[in-house]
């Protein structure tokens, strides 16, 4: 059984939330998320790169997602902005390997999508 870690985002209701996922079948160990660059969401006002869960879970069961609110779509695209980052995950299995993935996002994808009008 291997756990496998990943970093996604979610496009939710015209927001971006970031998806932390051990969609492998072992336990991980230790999940580390670090970002190629400063992340600041929630309008500004929260730099969700520096968030604690980042850096201090213990362990991420298999089927575990946890979700972490990013910024509404229409303030992280504001102004032209196709906002670009990658994300490291590091993380060790029950033997004690070590795993390393790198993903890479780019929020623009998501611009121009067609909205529900409420």
């Amino acid at each position: 059984m291997e756990p496998l870690v990943v970093l996604d985002v979610d496009y939710v209701r015209d927001s971006f939330v970031l998806v932390l996922a051990n969609v492998g079948t072992g336990m991980a160990y230790d999940p580390r998320v670090h970002f190629s660059a400063p992340l600041v969401g929630a309008g500004g006002t929260t730099k969700v790169s520096e968030l604690p869960l980042w850096s201090t879970l213990t362990m991420l069961r298999p089927g575990k997602a946890i979700e972490v609110f990013f910024d509404t779509a229409p303030l992280a695209l504001a102004d032209g902005n196709s906002p670009q980052f990658a994300a490291t995950v590091t993380y060790s299995d029950g033997a004690g390997e070590r795993f390393k993935h790198r993903y890479v996002h780019s929020l623009g994808a998501y611009r121009d999508l067609p909205r529900l009008e409420s």
